[in-house]
């Protein structure tokens, strides 16, 4: 017997709410019926105007966060990396002549394997001696030993 009542109840609760919407929206639509003043339809049609613009953005914001960022970046890892692991200046700007002279597609590699990075170090070696200008200093033995120690942890 309650669930009669409220049953029966319902429909008029409805037809009260869509009374006042429609109230409502009468009023707003009313200054467009009646000719209204300029500047309330100027300003009407800005607010829907603003609306729509916020509602775009607010869609754009929102898929913008969605999307998972994925950048390859790997010249950039490697001098983080390279930073990171506490090197000075001189041998991380050594490193990234490596890298770069070499074209290493993933120079991150080279800081994993000390047998990769002796063969790139050769490598590089041998490709920079045919160049002018190359620094005796960057080429000492003593330089990469110490770079050496460094990255895999000896002496």
């Amino acid at each position: 017997m309650v669930s009669t009542g409220i049953q029966s109840a319902w429909p008029l609760f409805l037809a009260s709410q869509d009374l006042e919407l429609s109230e409502k929206l009468r009023q707003l639509g009313e200054p467009l019926r009646t000719g209204g003043s300029v500047p309330k339809v100027l300003l009407l049609c800005l607010v829907i105007v603003g609306i729509v613009v916020a509602a775009y953005y607010l869609g754009k914001l929102q898929e913008a966060f969605r999307k998972p960022v994925v950048r390859d970046a790997p010249m950039e890892l490697y001098c983080d990396l390279l930073w990171r692991l506490g090197l000075s200046r001189n041998q991380r700007r050594l490193l990234r002549h490596v890298a770069k002279d070499l074209d290493l597609r993933h120079p991150t590699a080279i800081l994993i394997s000390e047998a990769l990075f002796d063969r790139t170090v050769e490598n590089w070696r041998r490709h920079r001696g045919g160049l002018r200008g190359a620094s005796k200093q960057a080429e000492s033995a003593a330089d990469w030993d110490s770079i050496r120690a460094r990255l895999f942890q000896r002496g």
